[in-house]
C-alpha cells in the first residue's frame, strides 16, 4: 500500500519544475494589483496630489521620460451648437454639433442620394435618430423657404414650387434641386447624363439617369416638358470607335461591330442600316437612331 502511495504522488524533475512555476506565476498574479497602482481620471485627483505631480515634474527636468508622471485630461470637450440648413452640413460639423459618428454619416448620405427633410420632423426617420437627441437638435434646423415649398399640395398633387413646366434639356442643377427627392448629387447626374447623351429626346430618358427612383421620378414627370430638341448627332461614317462607344447607348463592343460593318459595305446609306449590324439588339438600335447621322461635323475626342 505504501508502495503504491510513493508511485502515484511522485513528479519526474520536468514535473516539478512545472508545479514550481505554475505556483510562482499564481502568486505573481495574486500580488501584482497590489504593487500597480490603478489609473484614475483627472477628475478623481485630488488638489494637493496635483500640486505634489506638478512640482514633481518641475524637479525632474530632463529626467528620462519613463520617470515622469503624465497627467492626460479626458475632459470631453463641450458641445458646440449652433443654426444649420440639415442639407448644407457635413459630417465633421454634425460630430461637432453633438451628433454621434454613425448618425453624421447616416445623415450625410441621406442628403448626398438625394433625400430632403421638408419639415423638422423629417429628421426623426434617421436611422439612429433618438426622441432626446431630436428635442435637442430642433430648435437649430432651418429649412429654407425653397425646400418648405418643395412639398405637395394637400389636393392638386403638384408641387408648389413647379408652376411652371420645365424643359429639361434647359434645366440646370439648381433648377432640378427644385424637385421633390432631387438633391445636388441627383441633380449632377441628371445634367451630366443629358450632355453625354447629346441631350434629351424624351421625357422618359430622364428617368433612366443612375440612382433616379422612378417613384421619384413619377412623382414630377408632369412637370417636365421637351422644348429644346436634342443637339448631339454622331456621324456614323467617320465617328472612331471611341467616340461611338463614349455615348451611353453604346458600349465598346458594339461600336466595333458599327466600325467593321462600315468598313466592310463601305458606309452606310442610311442611318436604318443600322438594324441589319450583328451584335446591335433591336432596344439599342432604337435608342440610338435619334442621335446619329450620316455625316457631321467631327466629334470631339472623348476624355
Amino acid at each position: 500500500m505504501k508502495k503504491h502511495l510513493i508511485e502515484f504522488f511522485y513528479f519526474s524533475r520536468p514535473e516539478r519544475r512545472g508545479i514550481v512555476v505554475v505556483l510562482a506565476l499564481g502568486a505573481l498574479g495574486w500580488l501584482l494589483p497590489d504593487w500597480v497602482s490603478p489609473s484614475r481620471p483627472l477628475a478623481a485627483w485630488t488638489a494637493l496630489e496635483l500640486q505634489w505631480i506638478k512640482a514633481s515634474q518641475d524637479t525632474l527636468g530632463n529626467a528620462p521620460m519613463a520617470s515622469r508622471v503624465t497627467v492626460v485630461d479626458t475632459t470631453p470637450n463641450p458641445i458646440k451648437r449652433f443654426r444649420i440648413d440639415p442639407h448644407q452640413v457635413d459630417q465633421d460639423e454634425l460630430v461637432r454639433w453633438g451628433v454621434p459618428l454613425r448618425l453624421a454619416r447616416t445623415w450625410v448620405n441621406y442628403v448626398a442620394h438625394g433625400g430632403r427633410f421638408f419639415e423638422t420632423n423629417d429628421l426623426r426617420k434617421l436611422y439612429g435618430m433618438t426622441d432626446t437627441l431630436f428635442a435637442e437638435l430642433a430648435p437649430w434646423i432651418i429649412l429654407p423657404d425653397r425646400t418648405r415649398a418643395s412639398k405637395k399640395n394637400p389636393g392638386g398633387g403638384q408641387y408648389e414650387n413647379a408652376s411652371s413646366p420645365i424643359d429639361i434639356n434647359q434645366a440646370d442643377s439648381a433648377t432640378w434641386t427644385t424637385l421633390r427627392g432631387i438633391g445636388p448629387v441627383l441633380a449632377r447626374r441628371i445634367v451630366r447624363f443629358r450632355d453625354r447623351l447629346g441631350g434629351f429626346s424624351s421625357i422618359d430618358q430622364v428617368g433612366e439617369t443612375y440612382g433616379l427612383p422612378d417613384s421619384v421620378f413619377q412623382a414630377f414627370r408632369s412637370v417636365l416638358v421637351l422644348q429644346t430638341p436634342h443637339w448631339g448627332r454622331i456621324p456614323i461614317n467617320s465617328a472612331s470607335i471611341e467616340q461611338l462607344a463614349a455615348h451611353p447607348y453604346c458600349n465598346y463592343r458594339q461600336a466595333r461591330a458599327i466600325v467593321a460593318y462600315r468598313e466592310t459595305h463601305q458606309g452606310l446609306a442610311s442611318p436604318e442600316e443600322l438594324w441589319r449590324i450583328h451584335g446591335l439588339d433591336s432596344s439599342t438600335v432604337q435608342r440610338l437612331l435619334p442621335y446619329v447621322s450620316l455625316s457631321g461635323p467631327p466629334l470631339p475626342s472623348p476624355d
